[in-house]
């Protein structure tokens, strides 16, 4: 069986392409969540271009459910991401 966030020693989580947030409900209230969009909303802690934003930190977790796919240069997005992992 595969490991549930709950289960791994992780204390930050960002979500790029997070839209309306859902995800923070599925994540454990120890995680402290961050969202990414380029739209503004709830939830919504950085607001742009993911590859343009100095976020300024690193994170113990990142996820781009249905994003990669959407922009023109996903090669660069999924650098920056792992540049923002933290190691």
């Amino acid at each position: 069986a595969g490991a549930c966030l709950r289960d791994l020693d992780l204390e930050s989580l960002l979500d790029v392409g997070c839209r309306d947030v859902k995800l923070k409900s599925h994540i454990p209230p120890s995680l402290k969540y961050f969202g990414c969009d380029l739209v503004a909303g709830p939830g919504v802690d950085y607001i742009g271009d993911a590859t343009k934003i100095d976020f300024g930190r690193s994170f113990d977790a990142i996820v781009a459910l249905d994003v990669l796919e959407h922009v023109d240069t996903p090669h660069e997005l999924f650098d920056k991401l792992m540049g923002l992992a933290q190691k």
